[in-house]
Formats: C-alpha cells, sequence, structure tokens
C-alpha cells in the first residue's frame, strides 16, 4: 500500500475537527453544558491554577494536564467560565484531528477514515463532552489515536503515540493500563526493528510511561505514599455510602456500552461481520480490497482497557459516576477499525450503485439513531448546567469589587450540594472567595455560619469577608440584620429558595 500524502493526513484531520466542532454546536443549541457538578469544580481549579501556578493544581487524586491547559489559557484570556467552555471544544476538535491523522497514517484510506471520524464525533457522548469543562474527549481521543499507532511499524508514528498517550494518562487513569502495554508492544517492536529506528522505539515507550511513572512519584515525594490516588478514590467512594453488589460492579462497564455506547457496539459488529466476509472471500482465493490496518492490537488494548476498568470498579477504584465516559477511547479505536472494516467491504462490491446506496442507508441509520439518543439524553442533564448558580456567581462578579472576600452560603439545605462551586467558576476569583461549611463526604459536617446572627458575625470577622452569597429569606434577613445590604437578588420564578448578593460595610 502507498503512503498516505500530506494532503490526505490534513484533509481528514481538518473534517475530523470540523466534525467535533459542529457536534458540541449541536448539543450546545438544544442547552447542553455539563454532565456535572466536577465539569464546574474542574473550572475554579483553573482559575486557582491562573491565579497562582503550582505542579499540583488539586492537590487531590486529579491528574494535573486539564489544569495546566486551561490554566495557562486564562491567564492570557481572563479567568471565565466561557474561556473554559472554548479550551474544551478546542481541545476536542484537536484531539479528534489527531485520531484520525494517526488513523490515515497507520494506513486507514482517507475516506475510511473520514467517516469513522465524522462517526466517532457524532456520537452523543462524544458531543456532550465536548462541551463539558472536563478533560474526557481530548484523552480519549488521545489514548485511542495511542493504540491505533501500535498496527505500525513506523518508529515515527509510535513516538506521536508516546506523546498522545503521555497527555492522556496525565488527564485522566482511564488510559494508565494502555501505558504498560503500548511500552511492552514498542518494546518487541524495538527488537525487530532496523537499528535505525530502536532509539525512536525506546523514547516512544519511555515517553508513554513517563504519566504513570512520575505522577506516582510526585505523590511518593510529597505526600508518602506512591499509591495515594488510589485510596483517594476508594475513600471518596466508601464515604457517599453503600454502592452496588459485586455482581453489579462486574457488569456496570458493560451495561454501560449496551445502554451508553449502544452505536459503537452495533459498528463494532458490523465491522466484525465485514472483516470475517472480507477474510472468507480471500481464503477462497477471491482478489479483494484488503482493510488498510491489522486492528488486533488496537482492539486488544481496547479490551483490556475495559478489564481493567471492570476489576477496578470491583475494587472501589474506577470513576464515581457516569462509568460511560472512561469507555469513550476504547468506542473510537472501535469506530475507527469499523470503519476500515465497512469501508473495505464497500470497496469489494462490484457496483457502483450498491456501494452508494449501502453507504446512503449506513450514514442515514446512524445519522437518525445518534439523533433519537441525543434527543432523549440531554433531558437528563436539566439540572447540570446550574443556571441559577451561574446567574448568582455572575452577579458576585458584577457587583462585588475586585479584592472583596465573599463568605458562600453553599445552600446544602437537603444534604450534601456541590453546586456551589458553579457559583465560584461564574464568579472567576475563586481565591476571593470563602465557601461556608466543607462538602466533602469523607469528613464530619460543620454548622452553617448562616445559622445564626452570632456565628455569622464571627465568621465574617474571622475570614475577613465584606461581601456573601445567600440562599433563602431566613439567611438573607440575618446577613442584612448585621449590616448587609442586598446590592442583587434572584428575580422571582417559583423556584425556592432564592440567592441574594449582600455587601457589609467596612465593620460589619
Amino acid at each position: 500500500m502507498s503512503r498516505p500524502s500530506g494532503r490526505d493526513v490534513v484533509g481528514v484531520a481538518l473534517v475530523a475537527a470540523i466534525a467535533r466542532v459542529l457536534g458540541a454546536a449541536v448539543v450546545a443549541v438544544l442547552g447542553f453544558r455539563a454532565v456535572s457538578d466536577d465539569d464546574f469544580a474542574r473550572v475554579v481549579i483553573a482559575q486557582r491554577f491562573a491565579a497562582a501556578p503550582t505542579l499540583d493544581p488539586t492537590g487531590t487524586s486529579w491528574l494535573p494536564l486539564p489544569f495546566w491547559t486551561v490554566g495557562t489559557v486564562m491567564r492570557v484570556f481572563g479567568a471565565t467560565l466561557e474561556v473554559a467552555r472554548v479550551v474544551a471544544v478546542v481541545s476536542a476538535a484537536a484531539s479528534g484531528a489527531l485520531v484520525a491523522a494517526v488513523a490515515v497514517a497507520a494506513g486507514v484510506r482517507p475516506r475510511r477514515a473520514m467517516a469513522a471520524a465524522i462517526a466517532a464525533a457524532a456520537m452523543p457522548w462524544a458531543m456532550q463532552l465536548a462541551v463539558a469543562t472536563v478533560p474526557e474527549v481530548p484523552a480519549a481521543a488521545c489514548a485511542a489515536a495511542a493504540a491505533i499507532t501500535v498496527a505500525s511499524s513506523s518508529s515515527w508514528l509510535r513516538v506521536i503515540g508516546g506523546v498522545a498517550l503521555f497527555a492522556s494518562t496525565t488527564s485522566r487513569y482511564d488510559a494508565w493500563p494502555l501505558s504498560v502495554a503500548f511500552a511492552a508492544l514498542t518494546a518487541i517492536d524495538a527488537r525487530r526493528a532496523p537499528p535505525r529506528d530502536r532509539a525512536r522505539f525506546a523514547i516512544a515507550a519511555a515517553i508513554a510511561l513517563a504519566g504513570p511513572v512520575c505522577w506516582s512519584a510526585w505523590q511518593q515525594l510529597r505526600y508518602g505514599d506512591a499509591f495515594r490516588y488510589l485510596r483517594l478514590v476508594r475513600s471518596y467512594r466508601q464515604a457517599l455510602g453503600a454502592g452496588p453488589s459485586l455482581i453489579e460492579r462486574l457488569i456496570g462497564y458493560p451495561y454501560g456500552v449496551v445502554e451508553e455506547l449502544r452505536e459503537a457496539l452495533v459498528a463494532g459488529i458490523v465491522g466484525a461481520a465485514c472483516a470475517w466476509s472480507i477474510e472468507r472471500r480471500t481464503a477462497r482465493g477471491e482478489a479483494c480490497v484488503p482493510l488498510g490496518v491489522d486492528w488486533r492490537r488496537p482492539l486488544g488494548l481496547a479490551l483490556l482497557q475495559l478489564l481493567v476498568l471492570i476489576a477496578g470498579d470491583v475494587r472501589d477504584g474506577a470513576p464515581t459516576h457516569h462509568p460511560e465516559r472512561a469507555l469513550l477511547g476504547p468506542a473510537t479505536i472501535v469506530m475507527f477499525a469499523s470503519g476500515d472494516a465497512i469501508g473495505a467491504w464497500l470497496a469489494n462490491l462490484r457496483s457502483t450503485a450498491r456501494r452508494a446506496a449501502w453507504s446512503i442507508v449506513a450514514g442515514a441509520a446512524l445519522l437518525s439513531w445518534i439523533a433519537l439518543r441525543v434527543h432523549r439524553s440531554l433531558r437528563w442533564y436539566d439540572g447540570a448546567p446550574r443556571p441559577r448558580e451561574v446567574a448568582a456567581g455572575r452577579a458576585l462578579s458584577s457587583y462585588v469589587p475586585v479584592g472583596t472576600r465573599v463568605l458562600v452560603d453553599t445552600r446544602d439545605l437537603g444534604g450534601i450540594d456541590y453546586g456551589y462551586y458553579a457559583v465560584l467558576a461564574a464568579f472567576g476569583r475563586p481565591r476571593e472567595a470563602e465557601i461556608d461549611r466543607d462538602q466533602d463526604p469523607r469528613r464530619p459536617r460543620g454548622r452553617s455560619s448562616f445559622e445564626d446572627d452570632g456565628r455569622l458575625r464571627d465568621r465574617l470577622l474571622q475570614g475577613g469577608a465584606r461581601a456573601a452569597l445567600v440562599w433563602g429569606d431566613d439567611r438573607r434577613a440575618r446577613a442584612e440584620a448585621l449590616g448587609g445590604r442586598a446590592v442583587a437578588e434572584e428575580a422571582p420564578s417559583g423556584a425556592e429558595p432564592r440567592w441574594a448578593v449582600i455587601v457589609f460595610p467596612p465593620t460589619p
């Protein structure tokens, strides 16, 4: 097979990037903004990094690269929620372009890679996570790109895969198992490679392992526990209370594939059938257009990731919610493998009209299915964008002078509530905000400062706060009794409790 031209690689990458942007635009127009409160928590951490950069922006189990990236952009363009969302879409587009370009460079025909890139971008979870301020889409695309490179003998492409895997493993833990397998396969290939290529294979393997190794070394150096991140994830999940049963954990990720990533499952089944058909015809001696890539290695890595995620779920070491997010990388690999197989099967049809008809039917079926899935899934996240909290945060930004400390009521009237992260993200100055009380389920719950006048007065004096965001008429009245003045409030809409921005005199 001839090597792809630079024009082919760039053209497919451009189409893939446009597909990602269009997918994000579709769900944004339909009202999707966030998956959970984690979206806003990540924005707040990036804002803190923008104000004061540190090597470990969170001090928790969350990996640092997304905060370095978003925070650095915020230092240039402003620490706002809108900047974070633009970075999310741009990152999704760039990573989508990367995996498509890698597929073409590895041997997938440009048209097949283009179709696969569009299908991967059109998966509902890919569209939604491209808008959300979380690193799942770029991390998954980078992991998929790295997995595809192991199907190629090119040492330069393998280095690109190593760099992509480093980006993925310093963003999310999902791809950590791939780094070890990638390095092992690369070491095997290095032994078989010509001497001039061995150094590049070695570099690729080292880069792939660098993320997990460096993060674990940092945990040991800073906290005295190389695997502290595992303990933190496990303790948080356990603090949330009784989780699913062992059987539910064993089938959780497979069920997530069936329930949330059906388009990838169906594409995988169809692609496998097409590949089997081509293999049978070839075995009979028929001349057939082959697949562009031997997908056994990439698909093996996808399966490995799924199995390790299942094991992690059993041991309380997997993501706390929305497990299908962690499956986006394997789903992307399946989409590209299926695109290659289906494209090869179509190319082997004798009639051009039949090829065109099958292509139109397949495309229409995929788009119709995805449109239905998006329509059904978006309503599940109606509350995730936290529009009231975002409005409150923007009011704080508008009415509270820069440099003024703000006491933020967490509105946790019925239990733990992380909506205050949306307030802080929209406020844009989290270092000037003080949270009323800790919401970490691993720690004892303290009393709210807004429960009585004395506690509120003491809290304002101790923290130096001269403004507050309060929820509810009773807490607003208590703040006003201490001399506070409401400078902004939520318009009556039937939703209770309503928020108000209170500004206090210099000495409350």
